[in-house]
């Protein structure tokens, strides 16, 4: 090996004489720059730290309330909503800016409902998507001291830029509670001195003159009965007693399992045009999908026992689940002949179907699996069982106790079974117009399929549509009719959650 000093002059230009030590600078070469270096994957429900406090947020609220004295959910000018209080509490809160506390705010910050719930109607696990500020901490404790009574926020998680509280939801889950005594098919009396007028035509929609039309309750008619009942031995409560107190009936497993069995045809895909207003029978809408629906048992709210039904779906029509469970009740007490609930489920039927009261219903819970799935590695998981505690409290100390006690001042269930009679939606009447029909089709009911303008058969002169009775003819006609007019004005119902 040469020495060194052997080097030539033109070697040692280009070689340090000296070993490089540790501290000596990289050598600098031709080579390209390396590539910048990708920032570290936050750990899974963790979010970037937040570069401005008071930038809006796209987040997911989560809440409750019980629906009495409110117009619904959605806002409506002129009208008492949960949405006009829920935002007004979120402005003065500080979540949402003095800018956007108006109508074009409102669009502003992409605020949107999971559902639509009715007027009267109440909710546990209601959902909604806003862009929202949520520094300094504290603002869910700061919204609630804002909100009245009837309205308690539980919690906010932060999600996707473009979440949307109603598109996002997979199905919602509701639940109707009636008391026990409603199934009694010896309870008939009504007390007199609670009676009222009731309207049971949707909430006095304005129907045409084939849809529904409003029941008013005799007062002297009311008194008749109430007499005959009295003659009979039928109790009657007095003041201040619940309607039903001296019931003795019990509802047990074997009525679970009737109920269960009259609700099973409600499950798959139907056709739910009558069960809800204004929707015809070949309107796509009019196809809804239910995951489940059955009884839950029997519970007690102070002291009284009510029956619990749970029902869940993608999402439902105005007035649907309603409809489902007075259609429901309806079949059980008797009072529409056994197969009734699944004639108004066929598509060449027009069938008047009894809605149950608003007090019984609530919305539970919202889902949002497919969210969870696809997001959740990113943002937290959207659960309402992140607040099971405050939800069940709220449910066993407030909502419930408020549907007993608005039924026991307003006596709203004995009211409306008073009105449940043959006389008045003429169960039997179109059932035996169904089962005409059904004969001159060849057996089929039509239960499960869409059936559209062009397929109802119309009326020839003089005749019926199908060769028989004039009534069957009449009836094509008067869908037809329905069909025509709905088509080009219909109101898409895919989400109205009740």
């Amino acid at each position: 090996m040469p020495n060194q000093d052997d080097r030539t002059p033109e070697e040692a230009a280009v070689q340090p004489s000296d070993p490089p030590t540790d501290n000596a600078a990289p050598a600098i070469t031709d080579a390209q720059p390396a590539e910048p270096v990708a920032p570290t994957a936050l750990p899974p429900g963790e979010l970037p730290a937040d570069t401005n406090p008071n930038k809006k947020r796209k987040c997911a609220l989560f809440l409750s309330y019980v629906g009495h004295g409110y117009q619904g959910m959605q806002r409506n000018p002129g009208a008492k909503t949960i949405e006009d209080d829920l935002f007004n509490a979120i402005t003065e809160a500080g979540g949402i800016s003095e800018a956007n506390a108006d109508e074009e705010g409102f669009k502003k910050i992409h605020f949107m409902r999971a559902a639509r719930t009715d007027k009267g109607v109440s909710a546990v696990g209601q959902v909604v998507s806003l862009m929202m500020v949520v520094n300094p901490p504290g603002i869910i404790d700061r919204i609630n001291a804002a909100l009245p009574p009837a309205i308690r926020a539980y919690g906010y998680r932060r999600t996707v830029k473009g979440f949307d509280a109603r598109k996002a939801c997979d199905k919602r889950r509701y639940e109707y509670i009636f008391p026990v005594w409603m199934f009694d098919p010896k309870l008939e009396g009504i007390y007199r001195p609670k009676l009222k007028k009731i309207d049971t035509s949707e909430e006095g929609a304005k129907e045409d003159d084939e849809e529904e039309e409003e029941i008013d309750i005799d007062i002297d008619e009311a008194a008749r009965e109430e007499d005959a009942a009295t003659a009979e031995g039928t109790n009657l409560p007095s003041a201040g007693q619940p309607y039903g107190s001296d019931s003795t009936f019990v509802f047990d497993t074997d009525c679970i399992n009737r109920l269960n069995g009259i609700l099973s045809h409600y499950q798959g895909t139907r056709n739910f045009h009558n069960y809800t207003i204004r929707v015809a029978a070949s309107a796509p809408q009019a196809k809804r999908y239910i995951h489940s629906v059955v009884c839950d048992g029997v519970f007690e709210i102070n002291g009284t026992k009510w029956v619990r039904t749970v029902v869940i779906g993608q999402s439902f029509m105005l007035h649907q689940i309603r409809k489902m469970i007075g259609m429901a009740l309806a079949e059980f007490r008797g009072v529409a002949p056994e197969g009734c609930l699944k004639h108004a489920l066929g598509t060449f039927h027009l069938a008047k179907t009894p809605m149950a009261p608003d007090l019984g219903l609530f919305l539970d819970e919202c889902y949002y699996e497919a969210y969870n799935n696809r997001w959740g590695h990113q943002n937290e998981h959207l659960q309402l069982s992140d607040w099971q505690g405050a939800v069940d409290e709220f449910k066993k100390e407030k909502l419930y106790p408020a549907l007993a006690k608005r039924d026991l001042e307003e006596n709203t269930n004995a009211i409306w079974l008073y009105g449940l009679k043959d006389s008045t939606y003429k169960f039997s009447e179109w059932l035996d117009r169904g089962d005409s029909a059904k004969g001159n089709r060849g057996g089929s009911d039509g239960g499960d399929r869409g059936v559209g303008k062009d397929q109802t058969k119309r009326p020839a002169p003089g005749g019926s549509a199908n060769g028989g009775g004039g009534s069957t003819g009449q009836e094509a006609d008067k869908k037809a009719k329905l069909d025509s007019r709905h088509a080009g004005n219909m109101s898409l119902q895919a989400e109205y959650s009740e």
